[in-house]
């Protein structure tokens, strides 16, 4: 508050940058996949597609046909769509509880088109290092949720019932929009503060490209990327680190619905670290080789 009062230009500027960012970015690329995923999840269309995966999924992760179809979006997709699809599943009665703690273990993660677009080609200039950064992410994921399979405090879980699901409503399309707003608006305002949070903190302490990106991804990566003393291989491993952690500011939007399905902090945070351990040991094994 004293630093917004204080140069109020400044900070509004950062807002804005915020807000642009999500206008620009992540509300054209998110809001329509967030109406049409619910949909497909109320209609269940996506169910016979994906029952082939059914056998793979329960001997990996230990857990239903619905995983596939979660697992198959949040890549396409990215932040935050994983947690969203593992709140929208619970809610609507297609997994228990447990089965969410095992979901996310796999599908937090980021999309094809932000590690290789945006930060291997954009910002690394090198497409290569998008893939490699990808493959090491998903890697990382699945090795993350096979970890997770019989997890201690997962098996505790005592409630391990389906919510009741609801009555069929037909007004679907209509519901789902506004769903989908309502997320989406949280999100737009989650990654403003983020943006004000960090401007703030920065006027007061210099914080290293790693840190920016540990509380928020794209600002991180881009300072990692404009670092001139660092090589190719090592900012593709910091840029793998950053974006399979997620950053403060994307675990803040995950939490928003995973505490739908009463998953705490503390164990999104750790499967996070888990994921993000695997993913830079095989980052580190692919540099060296093609590096």
């Amino acid at each position: 508050m004293l630093c917004l009062i204080i140069s109020p230009a400044k900070y509004i500027a950062s807002a804005s940058v915020g807000i642009m960012l999500w206008a620009q970015n992540l509300l054209p690329a998110l809001f329509p996949f967030f109406v049409l995923t619910k949909i497909l999840m109320e209609l269940n269309i996506l169910e016979k597609y994906t029952k082939n995966l059914s056998p793979l999924m329960r001997f990996c992760f230990g857990t239903s046909n619905t995983s596939s179809y979660i697992f198959i979006i949040s890549i396409l997709s990215g932040y935050p769509l994983g947690s969203k699809l593992v709140a929208d599943a619970y809610n609507s009665g297609k997994i228990t509880q447990r089965e969410a703690y095992k979901i996310v273990t796999f599908t937090s993660v980021s999309g094809p088109l932000f590690i290789v677009g945006t930060v291997g080609t954009s910002m690394l200039l090198s497409p290569l290092c998008g893939y490699i950064i990808l493959i090491s992410h998903i890697l990382g994921a699945i090795l993350n949720g096979i970890t997770y399979k019989k997890n201690s405090y997962i098996q505790t879980l005592e409630n391990d019932e389906k919510v009741k699901i609801k009555s069929f409503n037909s007004n679907i399309l209509t519901n789902s929009i506004k769903s989908s707003i309502d997320s989406i608006l949280l999100i737009g305002g989650l990654v403003c503060i983020f943006y004000v949070g960090m401007e703030a903190i920065s006027s007061v302490i210099h914080l290293p490209a790693f840190i920016q990106g540990l509380i928020e991804i794209t600002t991180g990566c881009n300072q990692i990327a404009n670092l001139t003393n660092y090589s190719v291989f090592v900012k593709t491993i910091l840029s793998c680190i950053i974006i399979t952690f997620g950053g403060l500011c994307t675990h803040a939007q995950a939490m928003y619905f995973l505490k739908q399905c009463n998953i705490t902090y503390s164990f999104f945070l750790k499967q996070k670290l888990t994921h993000t351990l695997y993913s830079a040991l095989i980052c580190l094994i692919l540099c060296s080789i093609f590096f």
